[in-house]
């Protein structure tokens, strides 16, 4: 097959794409097997060889064509949707069958996406804002996307998780232990905290982060490995100010 035959064949599954994205999609696909032709070429094998090689290796096009075709949601903009195309060609292309696999690659697609999905509401006499910050952690990233904050108590919550640029990598562990608050009086402290996750996605929390009325932002910093980190993830007071 070769990959004008691969693209056709996508492009018959993909009911949901309009005309411009599926010429963001179909660069896409024929980056990735550009990319393993000159793999295959620098094998030995010569380019019309090389070309069916690498098409054979991105898997079956009906199956992508219908996976992209789920994600393609009209809600999404077309920049996310792109991004959800480049992590479905990687699940499939380098991922092949294995079910671990794809779910690794599903849990870095939800929290790059929708990571509050699924979780209780705030706890009573708490606002919830939500925000999307985030802090590049070396390969890792650090979004911040909800703060619940409570006037009344001067506390706030910050909810945060952890994914790795790349969605077939792993997070590093116990980051939690090295993120500091900067309390209003200028002193940086650590604040406990829950978490869940495993290889592909970390949730984390940190509760009842001192706050002052009016105040802007929260200020994290991350200390490790001579990294030395700060995110600020801005306040909402509505009309308390």
């Amino acid at each position: 097959m070769t990959r004008g035959e691969f693209c056709a064949r996508v492009r018959k599954h993909l009911k949901r794409a309009t005309d411009a994205e599926w010429q963001s999609i179909r660069r896409e696909i024929l980056g990735h097997v550009e990319d393993r032709m000159e793999d295959f070429q620098r094998s030995g094998l010569d380019q019309g060889a090389a070309e069916v090689r690498a098409v054979a290796a991105m898997g079956e096009p009906e199956e992508i064509g219908d996976a992209l075709n789920r994600q393609l949601s009209p809600f999404w903009l077309v920049l996310s949707r792109v991004s959800t195309v480049c992590i479905v060609l990687l699940c499939f292309g380098l991922l092949g069958s294995s079910l671990t696999g794809f779910a690794r690659v599903f849990d870095n697609l939800q929290a790059r996406l929708a990571p509050g999905s699924g979780f209780q509401g705030p706890e009573e006499g708490y606002v919830r804002q939500e925000v999307d910050v985030r802090l590049s952690i070396r390969s890792d990233v650090l979004r911040v996307y909800w703060v619940d904050l409570s006037p009344e108590k001067g506390l706030a919550e910050v909810h945060y998780c952890l994914y790795d640029e790349n969605p077939l990598g792993y997070t590093a562990n116990n980051v939690d232990n090295y993120i500091r608050v900067r309390e209003p009086d200028g002193i940086w402290g650590r604040y406990p905290g829950g978490g869940q996750g495993g290889a592909a996605v970390w949730y984390l929390e940190l509760s009842d982060v001192p706050v002052e009325r009016g105040q802007e932002t929260i200020t994290l910093r991350y200390d490790r490995f001579g990294d030395h980190l700060t995110l600020e993830i801005p306040l909402d007071w509505g009309d308390e100010t």
